[in-house]
């Protein structure tokens, strides 16, 4: 005998399969099964005779109710049916949520990317509310935060929630990240040869967070040298070389980030003069 059964969740919305829970006795405590049969709007759904239904067979509005039979494996007892309960509005449901770029760091340009679906297929909108650190650095519909003063070792993160016309859906917050280094930036720009014998320049770059920057040479012709500390470029040119050559050079910060400049060094032909005898 079957007590009482209601349907679930109460109030009914889509977010989830439906299902029932059920108050039932056998006098002779025997264990019971239950066979279903879902109802829509006084109509039997075909096929939908198990526990559970899936909320993508109804709609905003129907009239769900279950018909009930217990079997105790001797016999069947009689058909319990439970109350209609009305599909309300299902606020929009979020999947998943990103940040990207990953790994960032200050001054990058950060978007979230949200997967999110309205199981009454009404109008969804976004709202956002971006934190850094413990405090909320923006806030409104704007997917995309510029992270232009932000500094190293700086936490964000960004919450979202979803709306359709009348609810609002449960809030998502993202995984925290940590920005990382910004590299430095090579200002200068590389100088003309003034004479074959002998080649300078000086390369000079910044860091945005005043990181100490040292210099190297990861490609340059046989002699040439650069001084770590100033970027200072000397090429004591042997008489023998001619054409061509390419020169790579690095500036690294004490965080591990780099900047690098290519150029080419083109090398005058040697020219010789003849003295003309009377």
């Amino acid at each position: 005998m079957i007590h009482g059964a209601a349907i679930f969740p109460s109030p009914l919305v889509l977010a989830a399969p439906i299902s029932l829970q059920i108050h039932a006795e056998d006098q002779d405590r025997d264990a019971l099964t239950f066979h279903h049969q879902w109802m829509v709007n006084g109509n039997p759904l075909r096929e939908q005779t198990g526990s559970t239904l899936p909320p993508d067979l109804l709609k905003k509005g129907d009239r769900v109710s279950v018909e009930i039979v217990p079997d105790d494996g001797k016999e069947r007892g009689a058909i319990y049916r439970t109350a209609e309960a009305v599909v309300i509005n299902t606020p929009p449901i979020i999947s998943s949520l990103s940040v990207r770029p990953q790994p960032a760091k200050p001054g990058d340009r950060l978007e979230a990317f949200v997967e999110v679906a309205d199981p009454d297929r009404d109008n969804i909108e976004l709202s956002f509310r971006w934190w850094r650190n413990a405090a909320v650095a923006q806030e409104g519909e704007g997917a995309v935060l510029d992270t232009a003063g932000f500094a190293r070792m700086d936490v964000v993160t960004v919450e979202v929630t979803p709306r359709d016309r009348t609810a609002l859906g449960k809030p998502i917050k993202s995984e925290p990240f940590v920005l990382g280094n910004s590299p430095p930036t090579i200002l200068s720009t590389p100088s003309a040869p003034v004479s074959r014998e002998r080649y300078e320049y000086v390369v000079k770059a910044i860091d945005p967070e005043g990181d100490r920057i040292r210099y190297r040479l990861e490609t340059a012709p046989p002699g040439m040298t650069i001084e770590a500390d100033t970027g200072r470029m000397v090429w004591l040119v042997a008489p023998e070389l001619t054409g061509t050559y390419k020169v790579r050079v690095v500036a690294e910060d004490s965080q591990g980030g780099t900047a690098f400049q290519e150029f080419d060094v083109t090398l005058a032909k040697q020219t010789s003069s003849k003295v003309e005898g009377a």
